[in-house]
C-alpha cells in the first residue's frame, strides 16, 4: 500500500463504530424503521432540502456587500423574531442590522429579497468524519448543501488542517472546521490510525506533538490508562488546548467530567449513573443521575450525545443506501459507507435510543450543556443532511424547535470558544446564515426549507447548492 493510501486508511480508521465513536450505546432516531402510511413507504434516513421559492435571491453573489431586506430575524438570543429587519454583510461580516427603512443599503450592494421568509444562523455539526480521498473537497459543498456551515471533526489529519485554513482563506467552498487530533490511545490500539501512549514521556510528547500540528483539540480514546490521561489533561491544561472525545474505559464518567474533559461524546460512561441496570436498558434512574447532572453543571462540561448513529440497524441498509443522500456523498465517501468496518450493528436498539432521548431531556431540563452532533461518516449517516434527522431527534426528545436550534448555534459557539464571532445573527459576527421560507421555531422541518445558504458572507441559492453536488 502507498504512502498515500495509508494516509487516507488511518483518518478512515478514526471513525466510530460499535465498539468505536459510535459505540458509547444506541438511540432510536426520527426515522428509524420503515413503515407505510396509506401504501406510500417512508425512505429511512436523512431527508433532502424542500424546493421552495427562490424569487428575489441571485443563484450565488460575491459581493463585497449584500443586504437581506424585510427579513424576519431568528437571532437565536431568544426566541424572538423581530419582523421586517434588513441585515447588511459586508466582506463576510454582519455590519447592520436595523428595521426595514431605518438606514440605507449601500447603491452597490446586492439585495436578497426577504420578505416572507426567515433568517437564522448557520447549523453547526459537532461530530463528523471526513474522507479525505480526492474527491472529498465535494463533502464539503455537500454539508453547506444541508445549511451545515461549520463542522468539528472528530479525528483530524493534515489534509483536514489544510482544507480548515482554505475555507478560511477563502480558497475552497465549505464549512468552518474545526479539527481535533487523532485520538490518543492507549496499547494495544482500537483503530491503527491512533497515537498510542504507553508512558508520561509518550503522551506528553504527543500532545506537544498534536499543538504543534495546528489542531484545535486534543481526542482522547477508548484504551487509554487512567495514568497517563491524567498526564494528557495536564499537559495539555499547560498549553491551553481543550480535551475532547471519549470517555476512556479505565475510568469513569464522573472522573472524566471532574478531570475537567471539555466534551464527552455519546454519552459514553454515563449508563452506570442514569439507568437502573447500569447499561442502556430498564429505565432512567432519576436519583443516580442527579450527582452526576450536578458534576456536569459545576465543571460546565458539553455532552454530543450523536443519537442518529445511534438508531442504526443492519436492517436499514438496504434502504439507507437507497437514499437520495447517499448518491450525493463524494465516491470515496460511499466506499467507506460500504465499507464492513463501519456497517451499523444488527441488534435492536429501540430500548436504548428511548433511554438516550430521556437523557437528553434530563440534561436540557437541568440546563445542561448540549451540542448537536451527528457522527456522520459511519454507519450511513450522511454529512450534512442527517443534521436534519438529529434535530428531528432533539424535537422527539422533548425540546421545542428553538430550544434544539439553539444547540445547534448557540451552544456550538460557545463550546468551540467561538461566540464572540458566531452562533448568533447580530452586528460584528460571521456571516454565515440560512435564509428559509417558513419560521424555523414553528417546526423544526422548516429548517430543511432553506432558499439559500450564506457561508462566510459567500451566498449560495439553494438550487445552486444542490447543482453543484449533482442533485437531479
Amino acid at each position: 500500500m502507498d504512502w498515500q493510501r495509508f494516509a487516507i486508511l488511518l483518518v478512515c480508521l478514526g471513525f466510530g463504530l460499535t465498539a468505536g465513536c459510535g459505540g458509547g450505546g444506541g438511540g432510536a432516531g426520527a426515522n428509524d424503521a420503515t413503515s407505510d402510511t396509506g401504501g406510500e413507504k417512508i425512505r429511512i434516513g436523512p431527508p433532502l432540502p424542500e424546493v421552495v421559492d427562490e424569487t428575489g435571491a441571485p443563484s450565488t453573489s460575491a459581493a463585497s456587500r449584500i443586504a437581506f431586506s424585510n427579513v424576519s430575524l431568528a437571532t437565536m438570543e431568544d426566541e424572538t423574531i423581530l419582523p421586517a429587519q434588513t441585515v447588511l454583510v459586508k466582506d463576510g461580516i454582519i455590519t447592520a442590522i436595523g428595521e426595514a427603512g431605518s438606514f440605507s443599503i449601500p447603491a452597490n450592494a446586492d439585495v436578497i429579497d426577504g420578505s416572507g421568509r426567515y433568517l437564522m444562523p448557520g447549523l453547526v455539526d459537532m461530530h463528523i468524519h471526513a474522507i479525505v480521498g480526492t474527491d472529498g473537497e465535494k463533502d464539503l459543498l455537500v454539508q453547506l448543501a444541508a445549511g451545515v456551515t461549520s463542522a468539528r471533526i472528530m479525528w483530524g489529519g493534515t489534509t483536514h488542517l489544510d482544507w480548515r485554513a482554505r475555507i478560511r482563506a477563502g480558497e475552497l467552498a465549505g464549512p468552518q472546521l474545526y479539527v481535533a487530533s487523532p485520538g490518543l490511545e492507549g496499547n494495544p490500539p482500537y483503530w491503527p490510525a491512533s497515537v498510542v501512549v504507553t508512558t508520561e514521556t509518550e503522551a506528553r510528547k504527543a500532545v506537544r506533538e498534536q499543538v504543534a500540528a495546528g489542531y484545535d483539540f486534543i481526542k482522547v480514546y477508548n484504551r487509554l490508562q487512567l495514568a497517563l490521561y491524567d498526564v494528557i489533561i495536564d499537559e495539555a491544561r499547560a498549553l491551553d488546548i481543550p480535551v475532547i472525545g471519549h470517555v476512556p474505559r479505565a475510568m469513569s464518567a464522573d472522573y472524566a467530567i471532574a478531570s475537567g474533559q471539555s466534551t464527552i461524546e455519546h454519552f459514553s460512561g454515563f449508563a452506570p449513573y442514569a439507568t437502573t441496570t447500569g447499561g442502556w436498558s430498564g429505565a432512567i434512574d432519576s436519583s443516580k443521575l442527579a450527582g452526576l447532572i450536578e458534576q456536569i453543571r459545576l465543571q460546565g462540561t458539553w455532552n454530543c450525545p450523536t443519537l442518529t448513529v445511534r438508531s442504526r440497524t443492519a436492517s436499514q441498509v438496504a434502504s439507507l443506501r437507497s437514499n437520495p443522500a447517499y448518491s450525493l456523498m463524494s465516491e470515496s465517501m460511499q466506499s467507506w459507507l460500504d465499507n464492513s468496518l463501519t456497517q451499523p450493528p444488527s441488534f435492536d436498539r429501540t430500548t436504548e435510543g428511548r433511554l438516550l432521548k430521556a437523557l437528553v431531556k434530563a440534561l436540557h431540563d437541568a440546563d445542561v450543556g448540549l451540542l448537536v452532533g451527528t457522527d456522520a461518516g459511519v454507519q450511513y449517516v450522511y454529512l450534512g443532511f442527517s443534521i436534519h434527522e438529529e434535530l428531528a431527534n432533539f424535537v422527539d426528545a422533548g425540546l421545542t424547535p428553538y430550544e434544539t436550534l439553539r444547540a445547534a448555534t448557540v451552544n456550538a459557539a460557545d463550546a468551540l470558544g467561538e461566540s464572540e464571532v458566531a452562533g448568533t445573527v447580530a452586528v460584528g459576527k460571521r456571516a454565515d446564515l440560512l435564509l428559509l421560507d417558513s419560521n424555523p421555531f414553528a417546526n423544526i422541518a422548516n429548517v430543511n426549507r432553506r432558499v439559500g445558504v450564506m457561508a462566510a458572507g459567500q451566498w449560495y441559492a439553494q438550487s445552486t447548492l444542490m447543482e453543484m453536488i449533482g442533485a437531479d
